[in-house]
Order: structure tokens, then C-alpha cells, then sequence
């Protein structure tokens, strides 16, 4: 016999009396697209007795209510609290945006759940669905300690059949692998949504064996566990036996769903049977609820609607809570309560208080439950979304279709099913309710991003791979040559096309004579007269000797071809960029043959210096523990089985030293190189440094890092570098070259625009600062511009970064400095506060001869 606990009435009771525990955990259960009548607890056709069991030995909330009827906002309300317009939060993330600036989903400054409990000593594990911004920062493997699952509004239910866009993550890493790529057609493991192989990775039990786990992982701590299942959202798949048991069952799509239903349900068990066995349930409050009402295949009985309408069955949910010991089993409480209680009942059980400044809209409902209030928790409940606005006060429900420009009325005390229409009959009533709606929605964040096109702005990312989804990315968009960039010669990455010769357009400047730079609004650059700082005659020498070395270069005079791409001495001195600032604004800036000013340049190792202050800022930033970490710490991709002696105790230091002993001579042949297998490959060739050495410069240590800083970060240099470094200093003018797995290359690679580098340079001698604003730790800046191994006696070496001393006026200075073949380089010198930055395309290094012997001269006075 079906037990239907709603046709029992349970008066409130009293405070349900409690001995003292340690902090509680908390474990969130949410079904997506479950319908009121799809629980047998409350008359369902599928049994359901894991979920029946929280609303039996707890509370059921029969006016248990959701924020909106479909799932982005609704779980965005849910997570935060609060009501999800109030953040601009209105509608699942589409395609459309008010501008291509805008960023959707729940905004980083606006702490979620996992990060409440974060600040009362809890660990967070977050297995399933998320859908609330697929910017890299407000992923879930950002904001939880653990996550299992995917982001977008729905996934196969094998994650193998997923589009690359849409993988399975478990934390950073990818762990689906499309079927496609492997050969396999969906129709030979999916057909007409029945699972007929791999059944053992149906997603649902996935989710519930990762839950599972977390949850003895962690049982001697406090922990948030948030299960946000994809059942019973389409795609209708389930296997082949479960969906065998309701053959009797004649329509095809319901007889998959029911057996979703049950599969979730005994997953549900699985996490409750895991809180069980720790002996855990009488310490956790759990939580089981849906994101909105049930989809088309679902019964919403005695509701009338489904998902997507604001009717009861699209947004009044199953919902029930247990807590052994708290709250005293069999209750059944009547008054309305929304998916915005979770959060402030959640920090409340761990002891917590809720700031009034936080302007949670949720409250609290451990003392409603345990007889403590018998007052209601919410006198008015409110909801907008598209052209649908509702409002509940009391038992008196007001319901616009039309975007307000008529109502109904209902009165849910008498007329649940919302079939008696009595805005004329109380239309005094009703308009004090759409006047309180009215003054509700003028606190509201406009709409900034979902499915409507009158928003303007169409994404053409939208629905594509992000680039931290690597390898999937990669196979989407296989790495090819950027303009102006190529595949430098480093160990496993042996081509070579050298963008340095036969080139067109050459300026013709004639004699140069001293010019103020142009300020310009787009870079943040001040500029100055070089002539108050100090003599220019030499600098303006070597100027105009240059532009003759370029015009004789161009001609063909003097110069002879030493082989393909190679050239002799005659071409030194081919400068094609000298840029000088003094006291922090640019004095000088000359462009020479085609170089332009908006125009990046190839910068070759100036990437690996970059690459440097990438890794200090992932440091600062938390993603990497210190300098001092070994390199197998972040790369879990490798197997330890296969690496070379002494690998285990290499560092990431070792790495920004040149001190790996990292070098392989050729690519192994007939070995496909993939980000998965790119770091195992030159790790199972480590050689030792011989003692009396240095170092061992190869271009498989910042590639290796590069690998580091994406499975921390989830970004590939570009991406990470134009997050916190160069976007915040308003360099936007860059390119990264891709090397051979997919990622952006760092040995060499990058190119900037000669002011950048300045700009490079300038942040450096001010201690990682730019426009007032601290870029990078200067304790970072520091330590990678220090000497870490001597090279060729004055230059030393530091975390890729060079330096050479140099006398002054008697006095001995260090000069810090950048540089990468081909005669780019950026020169520093703190005590005269100098910068000098040269570019080349011929493989020169006068630079350091004219920085040393013209420039420094020049203005030390």
C-alpha cells in the first residue's frame, strides 16, 4: 500500500528537543525537470523510497516553492539566497547579451553557498549539474573543493556522447571522452534513449558514486555536499533493465523517465546509505528538493501547468528536510517556503549568522519547524520572468501571462488546481497584490543576458568549447600559425619558420632628427622630452646609423645569404624598434624597416619571462602552493611509473632555473603529441645537471610550466596573462602562437607591440605596480629578477628573466632585463628608474652592446 503522507494533517509541534552535536554537515539533493506527483510519497506511480524516507523521518513542505520554473535561475536563487533578478540573473544562459562585455552567471563577488559554509570551516563537493556561467572563474571546479559533473543545461546520460563543448570534469580535468573520437556510434551504445552498453557509466549513478565518495573522504570533518542531479531532464536515456521493469507502461517516453525516476532515487539511497555506514545521519541536515516543476513526461498532479509556466506545477517543487534528532520526523508544514531558505538554514546550522548587509531574501526555517516560530517564514512570495509574473501572499496567488497587462487570481487554500478565476470578484485585493509586485520589481538588476534576441548583442562563443575544456578545445580548434608567429626549435617541437627575412614595406626615413613622442589614449603611456633627462647625440648616432644598416639590408648591399634563412655580421646592428623611457614616461620611440607602432612584434623567449610572472600570479592567487612544489604535484597526467630518476623531486624553481636537466634532442618518432601525453614524454627523458653546471637552457621547462599553470588555472597563458596581468595594465594588442598538444606555447610564441614591452618593463622596476594599481606581488617581482645561476659571466639568470652588471660613475648596477632571439630585448636599470626596449628580426645582440655603452651614458648623470 502507497503511503500519501499529504492526506495526513500534522498539527506544528514544539521545539524538538536535541542533544548538543558537532557541527553539522549539510547535504543538498536536487532533481532536475521532477515533477509534485513524481514522488511516491506524494502518490507517484515510481517508487521512490530513499526520497520518501527524508520526508518521512523529517519535514515535507507541501507549498515548497522555487524561484523560477527553469534551471539557470532557479539554482542561481537557490545557491545565493537571493532572488536571482536582483543580480541581473533572469533566464538560463543563451546566446544573446546586452553587450559583449557582459559575463552571465552568478557574479564572483557575490559568495554561493559552498563559499558561506567555506568561512565556517567546511569542505564543498559539488557532483552533477550546474548551469551558472561558463567563464572560467565561475565554474564549479572554482568555487567548490570538489566537483564531478558538467556545465550546460543538460548532458547525455552517458557523458561520452557529449558534444566537446559540454564534457564531464571532475574538478579541472576532462574524464569524458567522446565516443566519436574512439569510433563508436551513439546508436551502438544508445538506441531511442534505451542504454544498451557502458551502462556501468550511466551518469546518474556516476553522480551518486562521487557523493558517495566524497562523503567517507570526508567524514571526520564538516562538509557541504550539493548533488544537483540531471534526472529527469532530457535526453530520456536509462538502461536498457531499468526501463524493462515498466514495459506495461504504453507510452515509450514516459517508460524511460519512470525509469530515471528510479535510478535516481536508489542514488539517493546510495548517499544516505554512505551518511549511514560513517554514522553521520543524526550530524547532517539533508535536503531534497527540484530545480522547477516536471517537463511534459511528468505528472504535476494536482497542479495545473508544468515547467516553464507560473502556474503551481512549474514552480511549486517536492521539498522535504531531515534532520535526526533536530527535526522530529512525520511533519508536515503547510506554510510557504521557497529555495531561498536553504542557504540561511544551512549557515544557521553550522553556526553561523547571517550578515543584514548580505540582503538575504531566504530565511531560516529551523525554528518554523521545530515549533520555535509559529508565525509564517515569508508573508509574500515573488516571481518574474519573461512576460510571467506571479506573486502568493497568504493563500491569494496573483498570475500575469502578459508581462502584467492582466491577472488572475486564485485562492490556493480552496482551489489548488488554479481553475477559479476571481480577479473580478476581489479586484481590490488583487490590485494591492500587482501594486506590491510593482514596487517589488523596481529593486530588481535589469536583464543582461538569455534567449531573447531583443537583447542585441549574439555571443559567437556561445555553445562552443571554452578554452579550459584543453583537450576538447583543442580538437575543435587545431592549433595552427598565428600571423607574425611560428613553431620555434625546442626538444619535442622541431619545426622551424623563421618570420625574419624578405620582408616588404620598408620605412624610408631619411635622417632622423629628435621628435616627443605621441601620447596616445589607448595605452596609458605618459611621454616627455628626452632632452631634459640627458645629451642625445650619441643615441641620435646610432639612430641613424641603424636606419643606413636597414636601407642597405633592404637594397641587398653588403649583405650575403649564409645558407637558407641565415645571414653574416653585416647584418648586425638591423634594429628595427628602440623605444626609452626615464622616470616612468616615454622619452624616445623610433620604428625602423616595417616595424609600426600597433604592430606585435615576434618577442621569442620574452614569452618564458612572461611565463614567470604568470606563475608568481597563479602563486599569489592560490592555484600553486610555492616555488618550492614539485612539478608532479600539478601535473596528474603524468604517470610516475614511467618518469626518469630524480624527476619526483624536481621543482617548479627547477623549472624557472633551467636547473631540470629537462632536454630532448628529437620528437620520438611515429608519437602523436597531445597535451595528455606532452609532459610524460620529456619528463621520462630528464637528465641530470652535472654539478659544475649552472644550468641546461631548454625550452621544455616553460613548456612543462605551461602545463602547470593550465591544470591549476584551467587557462592557457594568453587567457591567464589577459585576465590578471595585461588586461588589468590595458595591454589588449597580443598573440600566442600554439605549440604542437594545443596549448599556447611558451618557450617562444608571443608577440607585443614595442610599447607593451615598455609597459613590461615599466611594471617591473616599480615592483610589479601599473597605473597605481599592484599587478604582481612585488616579493614575486623580486625573486624572479634576481640572480638564481650564473651563465656567461656578467649575465646571470633568474626565473627566465637575465640581468648583467654594468659600472656607472664608478658604481657597480644590476641591469635587469628580457630577451629573446633575434635581438629582442627590454632592458631595466631601477637607479637611473631607465627603461630601453629594441626589437630585431636579424639575431642580433648589439642591444646590450648600445645599452651599456650609449643609452645608460647617455642619462646617468
Amino acid at each position: 500500500m502507497k503511503m500519501t503522507f499529504l492526506a495526513v494533517t500534522v498539527a506544528i509541534v514544539t521545539a524538538y528537543a536535541a542533544p548538543a552535536l558537532a557541527k553539522p554537515n549539510v547535504v543538498v539533493i536536487m532533481a532536475d525537470d521532477l515533477g509534485y506527483g513524481d514522488v511516491s510519497y506524494q502518490g507517484g506511480d515510481v517508487p521512490t523510497p530513499n526520497i520518501d524516507s527524508i520526508a518521512r523521518e523529517g519535514v515535507t513542505f507541501t507549498d515548497g516553492y522555487v524561484t523560477c520554473p527553469v534551471c539557470a535561475p532557479s539554482r542561481a536563487g537557490l545557491l545565493t539566497g537571493r532572488y536571482q533578478q536582483r543580480f541581473g540573473f533572469w533566464d538560463n544562459i543563451g546566446p544573446f547579451r546586452t553587450g559583449k562585455d557582459v559575463v552571465p552567471g552568478v557574479p564572483t563577488d557575490l559568495p554561493i553557498l559552498s563559499e558561506r559554509l567555506k568561512t565556517l570551516g567546511y569542505t564543498s563537493g559539488l557532483f552533477g549539474k550546474t548551469h551558472d556561467g561558463d567563464a572560467e572563474e565561475m565554474m564549479a571546479f572554482s568555487r567548490w573543493d570538489e566537483f564531478y559533473g558538467f556545465n550546460n543545461g543538460a548532458s547525455n546520460f552517458l557523458g561520452d556522447m557529449n558534444r566537446p563543448h559540454n564534457p564531464i570534469f571532475h574538478n579541472r580535468k576532462i574524464v569524458s571522452s567522446p565516443y566519436s573520437k574512439r569510433g563508436v556510434k551513439h546508436g551502438d551504445v544508445c538506441q531511442a534513449g534505451v542504454i544498451i552498453k557502458d551502462a556501468e557509466n550511466y551518469l546518474t549513478d556516476k553522480l551518486g558514486q562521487m557523493a558517495a565518495t566524497f562523503i567517507e573522504t570526508n567524514k571526520d570533518q564538516p562538509f557541504l555536499c550539493y548533488i544537483p542531479f540531471n534526472a529527469i531532464h532530457g535526453p530520456f536515456q536509462a538502461p536498457k533493465a531499468l526501463v524493462d521493469k515498466y514495459a506495461h507502461v504504453e507510452d515509450a517516453k514516459r517508460r524511460k523517465v519512470m525509469a530515471m525516476v528510479e535510478s535516481m532515487d536508489q542514488n539517493v539511497g546510495r548517499v544516505l546509505g554512505a551518511l549511514k555506514k560513517h554514522g553521520l545521519m543524526e550530524n547532517t541536515l539533508i535536503v531534497f528538493l527540484s530545480d522547477n516543476g516536471g517537463h511534459e513526461a511528468s505528472p504535476n498532479k494536482p497542479l495545473r501547468g508544468k515547467k516553464g509556466t507560473y502556474w503551481e506545477g512549474g514552480l511549486r517543487i517536492p521539498f522535504c528536510m531531515r534532520w535526526d534528532g533536530r527535526i522530529k520526523p512525520g511533519q508536515i508544514y503547510r506554510y510557504p517556503v521557497i529555495s531561498l531558505d536553504i542557504v540561511p538554514a544551512a549557515i544557521a546550522a553550522a553556526g553561523g549568522s547571517v550578515d543584514p548587509a548580505w540582503e538575504l531574501d531566504g530565511v531560516d526555517l529551523l525554528p518554523y519547524i521545530t515549533g520555535q516560530r509559529p508565525d509564517r517564514p515569508h508573508e509574500t512570495l515573488y516571481w518574474v520572468w519573461g512576460a510571467r509574473k506571479a506573486i502568493r501572499q497568504g493563500d491569494m496567488k496573483a498570475v500575469s501571462i502578459d508581462n502584467g497587462r492582466t491577472y488572475m487570481l486564485f485562492d490556493l487554500s480552496t482551489d489548488i488546481g488554479e481553475q477559479n478565476d476571481l480577479a473580478a470578484e476581489k479586484p481590490e485585493q488583487l490590485q494591492a497584490l500587482v501594486k506590491q509586485h510593482q514596487e517589488w520589481e523596481k529593486g530588481l538588476t535589469p536583464q543582461k543576458w538569455g534567449w531573447n534576441k531583443a537583447l542585441g548583442y549574439r555571443d559567437p562563443g556561445f555553445g562552443k568549447p571554452q578554452p579550459y575544456h584543453g583537450a576538447a578545445y583543442a580538437a575543435a580548434k587545431p592549433p595552427k600559425e598565428s600571423d607574425g608567429t611560428a613553431d620555434e626549435v625546442t626538444s619535442l617541437n622541431v619545426k622551424s619558420k623563421l618570420p625574419f627575412v624578405n620582408r616588404t614595406k620598408f620605412l624610408d626615413k631619411g635622417t632622423i632628427a629628435y621628435r616627443i613622442p605621441e601620447k596616445r589614449s589607448d595605452d596609458g603611456l605618459d611621454v616627455a622630452d628626452a632632452r631634459e633627462h640627458g645629451d642625445l647625440t650619441a643615441i641620435l648616432k646610432l639612430l641613424n646609423a641603424t636606419e643606413k644598416k636597414n636601407q642597405d639590408f633592404r637594397v641587398g648591399k653588403g649583405v650575403k645569404r649564409k645558407g637558407k634563412n641565415r645571414f653574416g655580421p653585416e647584418i648586425e646592428g638591423c634594429i628595427d624598434s628602440v623605444l626609452i623611457a626615464k622616470g616612468g614616461r616615454l622619452i624616445l620611440e623610433e620604428y625602423f624597416a616595417d616595424a609600426r607602432v600597433d604592430r606585435p612584434h615576434y618577442q621569442m623567449s620574452i614569452t618564458k619571462s612572461v611565463l614567470a610572472y604568470a606563475i608568481g600570479k597563479a602563486i599569489e592567487l592560490g592555484r600553486i602552493t610555492s616555488d618550492s612544489a614539485p612539478i608532479l604535484d600539478y601535473l596528474p597526467e603524468v604517470d610516475r611509473s614511467k618518469v626518469a630518476a630524480g624527476v619526483e623531486a624536481l621543482t617548479l624553481k627547477d623549472l624557472l632555473t633551467m636547473r631540470s636537466g629537462i632536454q630532448v634532442e628529437k620528437r620520438p618518432k611515429g608519437v602523436k603529441i597531445t597535451r595528455e601525453n606532452h609532459a610524460e614524454l620529456y619528463l621520462s627523458k630528464t637528465q641530470p645537471i652535472p654539478t659544475e653546471k649552472p644550468y641546461k637552457y631548454d625550452g621544455a621547462n616553460s613548456d612543462l610550466l605551461v602545463h602547470i599553470l593550465y591544470n591549476t588555472t584551467g587557462l592557457t597563458l594568453g587567457q591567464f596573462m589577459e585576465k590578471h596581468i595585461f588586461g588589468p595594465m590595458g595591454i589588449t594588442n597580443v598573440r600566442f602562437g600554439k605549440s604542437v598538444c594545443g596549448l599556447d606555447k611558451a618557450a617562444a610564441g608571443m608577440a607585443l607591440t614595442s610599447r607593451d614591452m615598455l609597459k613590461l618593463g615599466l611594471m617591473t622596476t616599480r615592483g610589479g605596480v601599473w597605473d597605481g594599481k599592484q599587478i604582481l606581488n612585488r616579493d614575486w617581482v623580486e625573486k624572479a629578477t634576481a640572480v638564481h645561476a650564473n651563465h656567461d659571466k656578467p649575465h646571470q639568470y633568474g626565473y627566465f628573466w637575465w640581468s648583467h652588471r654594468i659600472t656607472v660613475k664608478g658604481k657597480e648596477l644590476r641591469v635587469r632585463s628580457v630577451r629573446g632571439a633575434g635581438g629582442q630585448f627590454v632592458f631595466m636599470l631601477p637607479e637611473l628608474d631607465l627603461v630601453a626596449v629594441f626589437t630585431s628580426y636579424y639575431g642580433t645582440n648589439k642591444p646590450i652592446e648600445y645599452f651599456n655603452e650609449i643609452i645608460v651614458p647617455a642619462f646617468a648623470k
